[in-house]
């Protein structure tokens, strides 16, 4: 499974990809991208679909 993380908090986006990447390993969880808005969790979600 791939996710997006999105928050337009710098310091809540780190803290969120921590906790995805500390409970990916186990789970086959991918961290695909990282988006500071909405803008950029589309363009990310859009260029996976391509």
């Amino acid at each position: 499974m791939r996710v997006v993380i999105a928050d337009d908090d710098p310091s809540m986006l780190t803290r969120l990809k921590k906790a995805v990447q500390d409970l990916a390993a186990g789970l086959g969880v991918e961290l695909y991208g990282e988006a500071r808005n909405g803008q950029e969790l589309i363009k990310i979600v859009e260029q996976q679909r391509a």
